[in-house]
């Protein structure tokens, strides 16, 4: 659990230098207690890929999750975001829909197929899963974070903008901020994306 919320702190609240090795040490300290907590070894398999950038090892650990697991619906997910990265798009959407059915309710999971399909440039797909998630919870940030990519790859800037606006109420983080800020500088609304320029440097 303390892995999962200093992996969920970094980029985001803190430098992934500050955020990450602690992530790693949680995760190594619950596989020291306990070697078949399969989601230690899933967040070590995170760690690996997303800040190490060892993607055998994080390949390793994913596995070696999955092999103790395999009902792990989050784990499914971030393997699949895993393989996204390597380009491996089928594969990847496999473990994402493998996800949904194993937790077919989750917000996080449903949301976070969005990575997969960014990656694999299958905007109109995107923008397919997104929707429905939205009309069930207005709320969901992520769906509408994830709308956003879509929307800007296709060109259509004015509803990117609409719901980046969203996901930023929604969540007043640096992150959302920079992204509203770039969608306004793409659309070349200027004014607006440097004083979004001027918030992000105070």
């Amino acid at each position: 659990g303390m892995a999962e919320c200093y992996w969920g702190l970094s980029s985001v609240y803190y430098p992934p230098a500050d955020v990450m090795p602690k992530a790693k040490w949680a995760a190594q300290k619950a596989i020291e207690l306990d070697d078949t907590q399969g989601e230690a070894h899933g967040m070590l398999g995170m760690v690996s890929s997303q800040f190490e950038f060892s993607r055998e090892e994080a390949a390793r650990q994913f596995q070696r999750a999955l092999d103790l697991k395999p009902s792990d619906a989050q784990v499914h997910l971030w393997y699949s975001m895993h393989l996204a990265e390597l380009g491996r798009f089928d594969a990847a959407l496999s473990e994402s829909e493998q996800a949904q059915k194993l937790d077919p309710v989750s917000p996080f999971v449903n949301a976070y197929l969005g990575v997969t399909l960014f990656f694999a440039r299958r905007y109109d797909q995107l923008i397919q899963r997104m929707r429905p998630l939205i009309e069930m919870d207005p709320n969901q940030q992520q769906a509408h974070a994830f709308l956003v990519l879509a929307y800007e790859q296709k060109g259509r800037y004015a509803e990117a903008i609409k719901e980046m606006e969203k996901a930023y109420e929604l969540d007043k983080d640096q992150d959302g901020l920079a992204q509203l800020g770039h969608m306004y500088a793409v659309s070349g609304r200027t004014a607006d994306a440097r004083r979004v320029l001027r918030q992000l440097s105070d």
